[in-house]
């Protein structure tokens, strides 16, 4: 009977010897895959921040511009300019001009003084899915807030009745190089 792995031990034995013969040949193979996996660390970078953002506000009221500047001060959207139209927003999304189009009705600050649900538009371009679901995910948190504390200061609430504070160790800022790069 022969066994699949018979002069294995020997092969071994000797390509550690001429690993260790050689010094050269032990700097080769331990120093560049040392300094790929430290620059490689650092340049996959997978935080998504200041995502082009064109803005349609067609409202054009204190409101609307504090719900844009609330989608601004998460650092997730950049705004890089103004679309006069829906069709000029999609299209320059459509052009690669921005990733991501905000578009403010008209009347959307008398929708909310008038206790309706105001609506917003939010056009993100799926070609890139880390992007994308980025945000995605920061749209609908600030959409979400936004209601939740309209709710509260309608029953008499200053603060929302739960706030969540989370609080990350380690790595506080969410870099992604701290993830990739070992200690």
């Amino acid at each position: 009977m022969r066994l699949p792995f018979r002069g294995f031990n020997a092969i071994l034995y000797k390509e550690f010897l001429v690993v260790f013969r050689d010094p050269l040949t032990l700097f080769f193979m331990f120093f560049p895959p040392l300094i790929q996996l430290i620059a490689f660390g650092f340049a996959l970078d997978t935080d998504v921040k200041h995502v082009a953002t064109l803005v349609l506000d067609e409202d054009r009221t204190n409101e609307s511009r504090e719900l844009i500047d609330q989608f601004i001060n998460t650092q997730t959207f950049r705004r890089v300019g103004e679309a006069r139209s829906i069709t000029g927003l999609a299209e320059a999304i459509r052009r690669g001009q921005a990733y991501v189009g905000l578009q403010i009705p008209p009347g959307f600050a008398r929708d909310l003084q008038a206790g309706r649900t105001a609506r917003i538009q939010v056009l993100i371009d799926g070609s890139n899915s880390t992007i994308a679901s980025s945000s995605l995910n920061t749209a609908l948190n600030v959409g979400f807030r936004n209601a939740m504390l309209r709710l509260a200061a309608r029953t008499g609430l200053h603060d929302l009745p739960v706030e969540v504070r989370p609080q990350i160790l380690y790595n506080p800022e969410m870099r992604s190089p701290n993830f990739f790069v070992p200690a």
